[in-house]
Order: C-alpha cells, then structure tokens, then sequence
C-alpha cells in the first residue's frame, strides 16, 4: 500500500468509527427519552393515587429512576470505552501498515552505488572464443 492508499484506509476507518459512536450515542439517547418519559409518565400515576397506597408504589418508583439511571450511565460508558479501544486498535493498525509500506518502500528502491567498473569484456570487439569459430 503507499501512502495515499493507507490515508484513505485510515480516513474510511475512522469515519465508520465516528458513525457507530453516534449512532450508540443516538441510541443512549433515545433509551434515556424512553426512560424519563416512563418517569414522567409513573409520576403522573402516583400523584393520581391515594395517599395509603402511595408508600409502597413510591419505593417501587424510587428503585426504577434509580436503577434504570444507573443502567443507563454503564451502557454510556460501555459505549464509550468500547469505542475508544477500538479507535486506539484502529490508529495502531494504521500506524503498522504505515510502517510496514515504509520498509518495503525501502526495499524495492535499489541505490545507484558508484564503483570501479571492471574493463574487463566491454570492448566492441568480438571474443577469442568467437573469432575462431
């Protein structure tokens, strides 16, 4: 691969990892949306109950913010450092094709080394060899 074919590999790479990180933070989002409206809508049913019952359905609805905020914070964040171990995978990748393009970059190129030359056999004169036959 040379150089520009490594800079687009790493540009298509990180665009797919850019749009995966969005749309898990699209889909965080859109779970949170849901959950606060399920609160919205569980509060608006405790406020419509009476007050003997209302102890035990508010325990009920207490553990339900709490754990499903807490549920939600950990897929963010599972989210998040999944996305970011694969981005680091990602640039070290990169960085090894670059440097593996370099290596055999140098390898194919051959130098110019300025020698003797060696006289020997270069005249226009034909061989011992040919001039009996």
């Amino acid at each position: 691969m040379n150089t520009s074919q490594l800079k687009q590999f790493e540009t298509r790479l990180w665009v797919i990892r850019q749009m995966k990180q969005v749309s898990a933070s699209l889909l965080v989002g859109v779970s949170t949306l849901i959950f606060l409206d399920s609160i919205h809508v569980l509060s608006s049913v405790l406020h419509a109950l009476e007050t003997a019952a209302l102890f035990p359905y508010m325990i009920v609805f207490v553990a339900y913010s709490v754990c499903g905020a807490f549920s939600l914070g950990i897929l963010a964040r599972y989210a998040f450092i999944r996305h970011m171990k694969r981005v680091e995978v990602d640039i070290e990748r990169a960085w090894l094709k670059r440097k593996q393009a370099e290596v055999t970059a140098k390898r194919s190129s051959f130098k110019l080394v300025r020698g003797p030359v060696r006289q020997h056999d270069t005249s226009y004169e034909p061989s011992r060899q040919l001039r009996r036959a």
